[in-house]
């Protein structure tokens, strides 16, 4: 019943043309469109906050699908006041382009999805040492299906909340998929019930001209509507329903988090990092006894100082180089049938003599440090209790009464220790950080004019006037332009964001000192998720200058209200487009060409097995848990912010969460390697940022509803009834927020300890360095 109801609604939505001037907000690549100015505009001389004069270089990261959104309050309806703002009077196709947008982006996210879904069931059974490589080793959580798409069911069988598929896949991207499925449950629980309510009331009782996917948003309700009241409850009821389920999931969590902290292995499990150690302390023996002190010498299995190993890793690598060389030769030797003949004796020769470059340097390095030379020693090393429970009370204690000094924390995983960023000095590693730091904020005042130039690339007019084809089609062809250019908007924007992952992984492994490569990927979780939230969600707010609104906010706190009320409820349409392009996604990276590529040209010169070594990992920037878990919190926060403006984003984020979790499930289990995890760390952050989400999303509807709502008067006073019912609901979001916090789920409690299991035994070598292992 539903959707005859709603294609009844776009069919009689698309019969009629909008009145001139009533557009909507038209977001798009150059002069097709930019993003609408607010309250920064001087519409009086014709002036726009961009950058430059030329109408080309003024913002735009196309959102051309907008066009349904209610004209905002006080904006003219006029074709010249709008040619003055910077959107075009582009009335062609203006009353059907958001449908045929909406449309054209999920048949090309389908098509996309469908034949890397057919690419990739072709060559898994082609190329099973990339595609099913646990399976082969026989550390895969089940037996994979013969058919050609048996996988689909296989991916969807994985048990996300079984301890056995967290042994195996680890516990964050366990979690990981727990979230898609967490997303989907959230979604249905609140778009159904706004779906089958809101979006009927809005196409019959919505009297406001808009486009035809308008009529099923907020944007068609008249001021002063009784809606209104009904859209404050859901609001409420969104708030209520999503805590719930928020709690009901950490509660949950917990569970998980306790098992993981009890399975830990040795040394991991009773192995403390200690960062920023004095230079009275700074070797192996002084650290042993300081911490003896503090304990009991009974209680200290060995404490290590990293050293300082000066040009050995170089000489390592160029070992390792020679090595790869040496296989690549025994391998054609193989291969031609003559396995009698002896290896190349250059190469022999010439790992001979790196290896004793590298006896050498060791054994002088362990020299020094026996002799306690200060030079040797960095300011960071590992204490290895005996039991968990020491190990435990020492993360908790303060050392010293200088808060710099002997900072303790949890050991990673002892190969993924990055040992070489540990041994920075530390008055270096403090001089580096300063740096990332203005290179961070430099990354994000910068951005807006680089998509300024790509998006100026990408532009439609650009394309027809430099490129013949393109011009051929549009010309024989007119009705594509809507279409394309509703394609290219969200193609381009999302193109401009996945550089990010990239540049922001750079910068952390450049500037700052991160104890394993599982923080790295935490780092670029939480910096890549707000990067989102102010370029792709707050962008229109943001405007032309991200430091100019930064000034006005400062200096008028008040207007972050309208801001978000006067801009985000224009913007509901194109991120549904947004997040149908989005679920190609998942899919692309499911078919994994570059690790293919790497292997077939490596398999040219050595064992598949080798190659397949040298084949992985995949783009752990773009295709790592960081990117991964933050690309998701942010579906969430656009599904959650736009639920009741655009009821329709709910139905329209699953199918993106679906895929997630079809796909990254199966390249987990599968095809990847385990990397190293946090325990859960990404998932406490990604429930963080779903509240985040919902802040925005109770701020946005305040600011709606107070502008939309019929006004009560009560004694002198006069304000908007349903945006005041609304106001509660925040106070009751920041005490469920700060509740949530309040959760301890780091360490694990006394009474879980009375449970735990003895450790097993997992790296003999503990946590020495790699360079030095062969001396100890």
């Amino acid at each position: 019943m539903m959707f005859l109801v709603l294609v009844a609604v776009l069919i009689h939505g698309s019969s009629g043309a909008r009145p001139e001037g009533h557009e909507g907000t038209s977001l798009a690549l150059g002069k097709q469109g930019r993003f609408p100015v607010h309250h920064r505009q001087l519409a009086n001389d014709n002036t726009t906050v961009g950058l430059g004069t030329d109408k080309r270089n003024r913002l735009s990261i196309g959102r051309k699908l907008s066009s349904d959104a209610a004209p905002a309050e006080g904006e003219s309806s006029e074709g010249d006041e709008k040619e003055s703002q910077g959107v075009p009077n582009n009335r062609a196709h203006s009353s059907s382009l958001g449908v045929w947008a909406l449309v054209t982006a999920g048949v090309t996210s389908a098509s996309t999805v469908f034949v890397c879904v057919v690419v990739f069931s072709a060559l898994r059974a082609r190329y099973p040492m990339v595609y099913s490589h646990n399976v082969e080793q026989g550390i895969a959580p089940r037996m994979l299906s013969a058919t050609f798409l048996g996988w689909i069911d296989d991916s969807l069988q994985i048990e996300t909340l079984m301890t056995d598929t967290h042994r195996v896949i680890g516990l964050d991207n366990a979690l990981l998929l727990g979230l898609c499925e967490f997303s989907i449950k959230l979604l249905v629980l609140l778009g159904l019930p706004m779906m089958l309510i809101l979006c009927p009331i809005y196409a019959t009782y919505g009297t406001a001209t808009v486009g035809s996917l308008g009529r099923l948003g907020m944007g068609a309700v008249e001021h002063g509507s009784w809606v209104c009241w009904l859209c404050a409850a859901m609001v409420w009821a969104a708030v209520l329903v999503s805590q719930r389920m928020v709690f009901a999931a950490q509660r949950q969590f917990l569970n998980y988090r306790w098992a993981w902290l009890r399975s830990l292995p040795r040394p991991q499990a009773t192995t403390v990092l200690v960062e920023r150690i004095p230079e009275e302390h700074r070797s192996d023996q002084g650290l042993r006894d300081f911490f003896g002190r503090l304990f009991t010498p009974e209680e200290i299995e060995t404490a290590v100082v990293l050293k300082r190993t000066g040009h050995l890793p170089e000489l390592l690598n160029e070992l390792s180089s020679v090595e790869l060389l040496l296989h690549e030769a025994e391998f054609r030797q193989r291969s031609l049938g003559s396995i009698e003949q002896d290896a190349p004796q250059d190469l022999t020769d010439r790992q001979d003599e790196i290896s004793r470059q590298i006896t050498e340097a060791r054994n002088e390095i362990m020299q020094k440090a026996s002799t306690n030379d200060k030079d040797i020693h960095a300011a960071t090393g590992f204490v290895t209790f005996k039991s968990t429970r020491a190990a435990d009370s020492a993360r908790l204690i303060r050392c010293t009464s200088k808060e710099d000094e002997l900072i303790i924390s949890r050991a990673p995983h002892p190969t993924d220790v990055m040992y070489q960023d540990l041994c920075t000095a530390s008055e270096y590693g403090i001089l580096l950080r300063c740096v990332g730091y203005v290179v961070l904020v430099l990354l994000f005042f910068g951005f807006v004019p680089l998509v300024v130039a790509i998006s100026s690339l990408a532009d439609l007019d650009f394309l027809e006037t430099h490129i013949a084809i393109v011009r051929h089609v549009l010309t024989k062809a007119q009705w594509l332009r809507p279409l394309v250019q509703g394609v290219l908007a969200s193609v381009t924007l999302d193109f401009c964001i996945s550089l990010i992952p990239t540049a922001l992984m750079l910068i952390f492994t450049s500037f700052f000192t991160e104890s394993a490569t599982a923080q790295n990927q935490y780092s670029l979780h939480t910096s890549y998720f707000w990067f989102q939230i102010v370029f792709v969600l707050l962008i229109t707010t943001i405007g032309g200058s991200l430091m100019a609104t930064a000034i006005e906010l400062e200096s008028n706190p008040n207007s972050a209200i309208r801001l978000l009320s006067s801009t985000l409820p224009k913007e509901g349409h194109f991120f549904m487009s947004f997040l149908l392009m989005k679920c190609s996604g998942p899919a692309v990276h499911l078919v994994r060409i570059v690790n293919l590529m790497k292997y077939r040209y490596y398999t040219r010169s050595m064992m598949p097995e080798k190659a397949k070594q040298l084949a992985e990992p995949e783009d752990e920037d773009c295709q790592g848990i960081g990117a991964r878990s933050a690309e998701v919190s942010f579906a969430m926060v656009l599904a959650l912010v736009f639920c009741t403006l655009v009821p329709l984003i709910t139905l329209v984020a699953i199918p993106y969460f679906l895929s997630c979790r079809i796909f990254w499930g199966y390249l987990t289990a599968f095809a990847e390697d385990r990397k190293p995890d946090l325990g859960g760390a990404f998932w406490v952050s990604q429930l963080k940022h779903v509240q985040f989400g919902l802040f925005i999303y109770v701020w946005l509807m305040i600011g709606v509803l107070m502008e939309r709502g019929a006004h009560v008067q009560l004694w002198y006073c006069s304000f908007s009834g349903p945006g005041a019912c609304v106001v509660p609901s925040l106070i009751f979001l920041s005490a469920s927020y700060a509740k949530f916090n309040s959760i301890e789920w780091e360490n694990l409690p006394h009474e879980e300890e009375a449970l735990e299991k003895p450790a097993l035994q997992a790296h003999s070598t503990g946590y020495v360095q790699p360079e030095l292992r062969s001396c100890t």
